[in-house]
C-alpha cells in the first residue's frame, strides 16, 4: 500500500456517497460493456441494477439476474463515431420506453444514472448522472482546437493551419506544410464528438485531394491540416482533481495505416509498449501541464488524454480528448482494487475524494507500470454477427497469428462480435505474446489479417507505425 491513501477507506466513502443501498441505472451503447461494472456495483452495495443498452455487443454479457435490461431497436450506423453520438443524445432525450422502463424500475426516482464519458446531460427523469462531463468540456474535444490549447500549456505539436472544408484552401494549406510525408487534414466537430479517425485522412502519394475535401465539406465546416509525423501514436492520461492533476503512464494507441493510402484504422490502446525513459518524463509533464489548463480554462474535473505521435524529433501533440477515454478505461482495468469508475464520477459530481493528487498518482502510477494490458479492437462493416465467437491463436515468425493446432497452447484470442456498425474483432493478447517495452500495432495487423482469413471482415491488408526515437 502507498503512503497517504487508503483503498479500502477510499472505496467505502465513495460507495457511500455515490451509489450504496441506491438504486442505479446504467446508460451503456452495448450491454457487454457493463459486465465488469455490475459487478463492481455490486460490491459497492448498490442495489440490482437497470442496464439501458444501444446493443447486444461483443464480449461476456452480465449474468442472469445480475440486473434489469432494456436494449433498445435502434437503427444501424455506419461508424462509432455516429453509435456514441447517439449514445449522449439518448442519455438527454430519453426515448419513451427507455424513460418507461427507468419509472417502472425506480418509481420513487432515488436512482441515481452512470452513463459513461459521452453525455453532457445530467439528469434522466429527474435523477443525476454521476459521470458524463459539462458541455464546455465536451466542446474543447474539437479537433480543430488542440493547437491553441496545446500552446497555451506549452505543449509542442507540428505546425498547423486550420482552414475551411473548402478544397482551394485545403490544397494551398497543405502545398505549405508538407515536409515531403504528406500532410494529415482533421475535420471539426461541427456535427458532433467524433473519434476513431472517422474524420481524418492522410493526403499525399496516390491520394487525390479533391475527394478527401469533398469528404470533410460533408461532415464538418473548418478543418486543421498539419505535417504527417511518422512514429509510435500514443497518449498521455490524466485524472484532475480540485488541488492538481494525477498523471500516469504512456499508452501506446494503436493507428493502423490502409488499405486506402488516405485511410488509418484505429485498433484500440496498449500498454506494453515503453519509450525513451525521458520521452516518458517529458509526455508525463506535458500531460500535467495540460490538465491544469483544462482545469484553468473551463474548470474541467475528471479523466482526459493528450494525443499524439513521439516521432523522431520527441512527442507532438495532435488532440485532446476532454473525457474519460479507452485508454483510461484499459488503465483502469489494472486496477482492480481501484474504484476508479466511482473516482471519476465524484470528481464530476463534485463529491470529495479525500485523497489529493498527488497521492492518487502515486497509487495509479507503480501498478500501471508493473501490470500491462490492452490489445487491439477494429470495426468492420462488411459482416454483421448475431453472436461472438473467438479463436485460440499463436504467433509465428514475426507477428503473424494463426488459429492454435490440436494439442498447441494458444497465446491469446481473436473473436468477433456484434457491434453497431457491423462487427467488432478484437484481440486479446496473452501471457507473453507481446514482450513488455514492444509495440502490439504489428500483432494487431495479424489479427485483423486473420480474422479476414476466418471470417470475411475485409480490412485488407495493413501497415503498423514504425518506431524512429
Amino acid at each position: 500500500m502507498v503512503p497517504g491513501i487508503d483503498v479500502a477507506a477510499l472505496t467505502d466513502r465513495l460507495a457511500g456517497a455515490l451509489v450504496r443501498d441506491r438504486p442505479v441505472v446504467v446508460w451503456c451503447g452495448f450491454l457487454a460493456g457493463a459486465t465488469a461494472l455490475l459487478s463492481q456495483l455490486e460490491a459497492y452495495g448498490a442495489h440490482r441494477p437497470l442496464v439501458v443498452a444501444d446493443g447486444i455487443g461483443t464480449g461476456p454479457l452480465p449474468p442472469p439476474g445480475s440486473c434489469e435490461v432494456l436494449v433498445l431497436d435502434l437503427p444501424p450506423v455506419s461508424t462509432l463515431s455516429e453509435q456514441v453520438r447517439r449514445e449522449g443524445r439518448l442519455v438527454g432525450a430519453p426515448p419513451p420506453e427507455a424513460l418507461a422502463a427507468v419509472e417502472a424500475y425506480d418509481p420513487q426516482s432515488h436512482a441515481v444514472v452512470l452513463a459513461g464519458p459521452f453525455t453532457t446531460a445530467r439528469h434522466v427523469g429527474g435523477r443525476p448522472v454521476l459521470d458524463g462531463r459539462l458541455p464546455a468540456w465536451e466542446a474543447l474535444e474539437d479537433k480543430t482546437l488542440a493547437d491553441e490549447l496545446c500552446d497555451a500549456a506549452g505543449v509542442p505539436r507540428p505546425p498547423s493551419a486550420v482552414v475551411p472544408a473548402e478544397e482551394t484552401t485545403l490544397r494551398a494549406a497543405a502545398a505549405g506544410l508538407d515536409d515531403g510525408d504528406g500532410t494529415v487534414w482533421a475535420g471539426d466537430a461541427s456535427v458532433g464528438m467524433n473519434g476513431g479517425a472517422d474524420l481524418v485522412r492522410r493526403v499525399g502519394a496516390g491520394v487525390e485531394p479533391a475527394a478527401v475535401a469533398a469528404f470533410l465539406a460533408g461532415h464538418c465546416r473548418r478543418v486543421r491540416v498539419a505535417p504527417f509525423v511518422e512514429g509510435i501514436p500514443c497518449s498521455i492520461h490524466g485524472l484532475v482533481t480540485p488541488d492538481g492533476v494525477a498523471v500516469l503512464r504512456p499508452v501506446e494507441m494503436v493507428i493502423l495505416r490502409g488499405p486506402e493510402p488516405d485511410r488509418f484504422t484505429f485498433s484500440g490502446a496498449a500498454t506494453w509498449w515503453d519509450p525513451p525513459e525521458s520521452d516518458r518524463e517529458m509526455m508525463r509533464s506535458h500531460g500535467r501541464a495540460m490538465g491544469a489548463e483544462l482545469a484553468a480554462r473551463v474548470g474541467f474535473r475528471g479523466g482526459f488524454s493528450l494525443d499524439g505521435v513521439l516521432g523522431r524529433d520527441g512527442f507532438v501533440a495532435t488532440e485532446v480528448n476532454t473525457r474519460f477515454t479507452g485508454g483510461l478505461a484499459l488503465l483502469a482495468r489494472t486496477l482492480p482494487d481501484l474504484p476508479i469508475a466511482l473516482v471519476q464520477a465524484a470528481l464530476v459530481s463534485g463529491v470529495d475524494l479525500g485523497v489529493d493528487a498527488t497521492a492518487l498518482e502515486a497509487r495509479l502510477l507503480p501498478v500501471t507500470d508493473a501490470h500491462r494490458g490492452g490489445g487491439a479492437v477494429a470495426v468492420s462493416t462488411a459482416v454483421h454477427p448475431e453472436a461472438t465467437v473467438s479463436v485460440g491463436v499463436v504467433d509465428d515468425e514475426g507477428h503473424s497469428l494463426r488459429v492454435a493446432g490440436d494439442g498447441e497452447a494458444s497465446r491469446g484470442t481473436v473473436e468477433l462480435g456484434p457491434a453497431a456498425p457491423g462487427g467488432l474483432v478484437r484481440l486479446a493478447p496473452g501471457d507473453g505474446l507481446v514482450p513488455t517495452g514492444r509495440s502490439v500495432a504489428p500483432y494487431a495487423v495479424g489479427a485483423l489479417a486473420l480474422a479476414d482469413e476466418l471470417w470475411g471482415t475485409g480490412f485488407g491488408p495493413l501497415q503498423a507505425a514504425t518506431q524512429v526515437r
